[in-house]
Order: structure tokens, then sequence, then C-alpha cells
């Protein structure tokens, strides 16, 4: 037996995996809109506002359960619609800002959106940070 403690084990340590360095939360969506609202929300050229898109039920009675009696379906702003909506003044242009996380991607319907906002002359805007949405108005003269 006091040969098994003093017997070398073969045994490879296998080294702990590193860390991986702490970086910064993501920022979300929700923040991002937040922060372009604080940003431009009081500015004398712009007028916006944060917006839903979707779909709610209603009855006579008000907000319900879509399975409630009489409930009928309201939908809220066509599919694609931006974030943030608003215009620019003195022209009375239309404004859209799409609001996207690092990571996110915008979906068909709301890349049809951008589309058809800048066909009619609008400027649509994928913001990631407030600095995109700064970059974007300045191209058309309106700067904090």
């Amino acid at each position: 037996m006091m040969e098994s403690r003093n017997r070398k084990v073969n045994a490879t340590v296998q080294p702990r995996r590193a860390r991986r360095a702490e970086s910064a939360p993501r920022e979300s969506e929700a923040h991002i809109q937040a922060a372009i609202l604080r940003a431009w929300g009081a500015h004398p050229r712009l007028r916006i506002a944060r917006i839903n898109t979707g779909v709610g039920w209603f009855n006579d009675n008000g907000p319900c359960r879509k399975t409630d009696p009489g409930a009928r379906m309201v939908r809220f702003n066509p599919p694609g619609t931006a974030d943030i909506v608003g215009l620019i003044a003195p022209s009375g242009r239309m404004l859209m800002i799409e609001c996207k996380d690092e990571r996110g991607q915008q979906r068909d319907d709301q890349r049809t959106m951008g589309r058809v906002v800048a066909m009619f002359g609008g400027l649509y805007i994928l913001a990631r940070s407030v600095d995109d949405v700064d970059r974007a108005l300045a191209t058309v003269g309106v700067t904090r």
C-alpha cells in the first residue's frame, strides 16, 4: 500500500479556460430609442414620436383579448414602419428612424418601408446609436 502513495499519477492538468474579456453590456433597442428621443426630441426643426406597429384587440368596452366577445383586430401602422417617426421643418419632409442594436437586422418589410420613404423624398435612418442620427440629419442641414 505504501507503493501506491508514492507512485506518481500520470495525469494531465487541463488549464482553466480563459474568461472572455469583460465587455460593456449590449445597448438594447429600447435604450437606443430613448437616447435618440432625449437628444433630438426638443429640437426646433424636428417633431418626432416613438410609435408602435402591430395589432391589438378591442371590443365596445375598449382593449380586450382576442377571445373576448365582440373582439375585433385593429392594426397600428403599416408593417415596416420605423420606431421613431416625424417631420423635418420647414419643408415638412418625413423622417423615419429604425433603431437596431449592434446585432439587429432589418426585416424585409422594414427595408421596403425605407425604400418607399426615400422614393417619396423622406429621410429614413437605420440607427444603432445617436451618432448615426446626428450624421444622417447633418446631411440635410439639421444639427444639434
